[in-house]
């Protein structure tokens, strides 16, 4: 039933024009941001992951090790949304350390827009092993990468998921090393919520597509330089602990495959139902007491099924190519209309900054001046929180990955972890802060600390030099 694996740079004409058509669609999906890349420097992708990105960067260029952080994360490469040993993420990075502030940020948009590209690639060819039509294969690749859980910014999810298809093509192939190379790369990625339904998926793939599974230990032993890391780290955290439900933006509850998605689900002859089934039963929330703490996570998998079954009914209706072509045009109109407003998650984002403006303010001139190499900030404004960019040593993390101790001395009972970044907001002054060098503090309540010539932005009285 499957064929060999096809190289991607075929010299047959036609697939050189589907090719061409993919990246065609996803130049008209993401138009405004390979036009503007900064209209997407806001949230955690200018708050988060571009400094720890430009940290790996600047440490391979200095031929140093990432794996810790002194300024927020501490254990830098036990975090593996960081990616911190993905190799595009890493050569990316390390290209970065040569270049200016917002040039690197528009390399680090271009990587992850590339990486929707090489999905669609994926999702191709993996649909090229069962059917011939064009149209119908274009229709699968766009489906199956622009449907809404997939419009993410985060670059570890977007470099998780584009590694799905080839996982499932080295399955249907019955190539073990190229499922386990692409399994390996999605774990290396990073973002496990989306990889365990992955693997979960890719493995009844293998039960029904009667492929061995041998491609399992070769992608967690490719997998090992990140889940080593993480799995010594992860009964430290507070997730280990029983936590409550997390409340979520519209952006983790986006799953939309589509109208002509939902249309041709009834012609499909797909033996995926029970998997959708399931997922359906994990989303409603009734086992939601033994999910993960965002269940609508799920909705990953249910988009896959909705879309795999789409392309079944497609193949089925036996339907004619000028009516085909009509499909695939409304279809990839639908996706780009409601999908691509995915990012930015408007309203719900800061206005959008180049970093060179956002890192070099004069409040960070003034602390990189004044602050000795040990000392530390409270509670920097967004995007600066971290310090990576500029060097500033802070609090350190404080979201649902970080350890027991430090949110027992910070007082954060947040079982999902407070995210907050201002020691004021949870504690009062103490003794702690000293030992910590705390030496100054941004924060919105009234401190009896020294004034500095920046409002909100106060000097510990006890380690200041006079």
């Amino acid at each position: 039933m499957y064929g060999k694996l096809i190289p991607i740079f075929s010299s047959h004409s036609k697939r050189k024009m589907d090719i061409l058509l993919l990246i065609l669609f996803n130049l008209i999906f993401f138009w405004k941001i390979w036009l503007n890349p900064f209209t997407i420097s806001r949230s955690e992708l200018l708050s988060t992951f571009y400094p720890s990105w430009l940290y790996i960067g600047r440490q391979a260029r200095k031929c140093q090790s990432w794996k810790t952080e002194p300024c927020f994360w501490l254990n830098f490469h036990a975090h593996p949304v960081l990616s911190s040993y993905y190799p595009p993420h890493v050569l990316t990075a390390w290209i970065a350390s040569f270049l200016d502030l917002d040039t690197a940020f528009v390399l680090l948009t271009r990587t992850i827009l590339v990486h929707f590209i090489w999905m669609s690639f994926g999702w191709y060819f993996l649909l090229s092993q069962s059917y011939t039509s064009i149209p119908l294969l274009i229709f699968g690749a766009i489906t199956l990468s622009y449907s809404g859980y997939t419009i993410k910014q985060q670059p570890c999810i977007i470099y998780t998921i584009a590694w799905f298809p080839w996982i499932l093509l080295g399955i249907a192939i019955h190539q073990p090393f190229v499922a386990g190379a692409a399994l390996g790369m999605s774990l290396l990625a990073g973002y496990y919520p989306i990889g365990i339904q992955m693997l979960l998926i890719s493995f009844a793939a293998s039960v029904v597509w009667i492929s061995p599974i041998s491609w399992v230990p070769i992608g967690l032993l490719l997998g090992l330089p990140q889940l080593i890391p993480f799995l010594k780290y992860l009964p430290k955290t507070i997730r280990m602990e029983k936590n409550k439900k997390a409340d979520v933006g519209f952006w983790e509850k986006a799953w939309f495959p589509g109208i002509t998605t939902l249309l041709l689900i009834p012609f499909s002859t797909s033996r995926i139902w029970p998997i959708l089934i399931l997922s359906v039963l994990l989303v409603s929330g009734l086992f939601s007491k033994y999910l993960p703490r965002i269940s609508y996570r799920w909705l990953f998998t249910v988009q896959f099924c909705l879309g795999w079954m789409a392309v079944s009914g497609l193949a089925n209706i036996n339907t004619s190519s000028k009516v085909m072509l009509a499909l695939l045009f409304i279809q990839g109109f639908d996706l780009y209309w409601h999908n691509s407003k995915l990012i930015p998650t408007l309203p719900y984002a800061e206005l959008p900054k180049r970093p060179s403006l956002a890192f070099k303010t004069q409040i960070t001139t003034f602390l990189e001046s004044n602050l000795k190499p040990h000392e530390r900030v409270s509670g920097l404004p967004y995007p600066l929180f971290t310090g990576i960019v500029n060097s500033i040593k802070t609090l350190g993390y404080c979201g649902g990955m970080q350890l027991k101790l430090m949110a027992k001395w910070r007082g954060d009972e947040n079982p999902n972890g407070s995210g907050c970044h201002d020691w004021f907001k949870l504690r009062e002054d103490d003794e702690s802060l000293d030992r910590a060098r705390v030496r100054f503090a941004f924060t919105s309540k009234k401190l009896n600390w020294r004034l500095t010539p920046f409002p909100r932005l106060y000097e510990n009285p006890r380690l200041s030099c006079g």
